[in-house]
């Protein structure tokens, strides 16, 4: 089965949000968890749009707000992720 290209980006928001803050509330893990689904089932390659311009501003991707496309910026800005 084939991955598909946001999962990893996915997965490490999701591994930021929870060693951010450990005492989250039940109810906020739910918000974040459907956010990293909207993450991961995006079609756009969230990644390669990053690459390309260097920021996600203008990128619309359905139950992904500022504050997340933020957290993922600071993801992608780390060179370990991009290679």
């Amino acid at each position: 089965m084939e991955e598909e290209p946001n999962s990893r980006l996915a997965k490490d928001y999701w591994d930021f949000i929870k060693n951010s803050n450990p005492g989250r509330s039940f109810w906020c893990l739910v918000i974040y968890r459907n956010q990293r689904e909207a993450i991961r089932k995006t079609s756009e390659n969230i990644e390669e749009y990053y690459r390309k311009n260097s920021s996600l501003k203008g990128l619309s991707v359905k139950g992904v707000g500022k504050k997340t496309k933020r957290i993922l910026e600071r993801i992608l800005a780390d060179e370990s992720f991009l290679s």
